[in-house]
């Protein structure tokens, strides 16, 4: 096992321990880097329907979100009703 995963595993371990991170939060660490499906709606209507090439983010002060799209290599930038569903 390289180093990298057994430092990863005792941050993870470090982490459960203290009893203050939800399966959610590590979840949304360990994803990082990962392919994340974006579908997006307005008035029940797909808007946009896209894999991103990796971590999406939501910047401050916005409604929306941003990621590189995997199949056009754009920077996309979208908001309304969206689900985002790390693969």
């Amino acid at each position: 096992m390289s180093r990298y995963k057994i430092n990863f595993g005792l941050i993870i371990l470090a982490a459960l321990s203290i009893g203050c991170v939800t399966d959610a939060e590590i979840a949304k660490f360990t994803a990082y880097g990962n392919q994340t499906s974006i579908v997006c709606y307005s008035g029940g209507i797909v808007i946009y329907d896209g894999i991103s090439t990796g971590r999406v983010k939501s910047p401050e002060g916005s409604d929306g979100w941003q990621f590189m799209d995997l199949e056009t290599g754009m920077l996309m930038e979208v908001s309304g009703d969206c689900i985002i569903a790390v693969k």
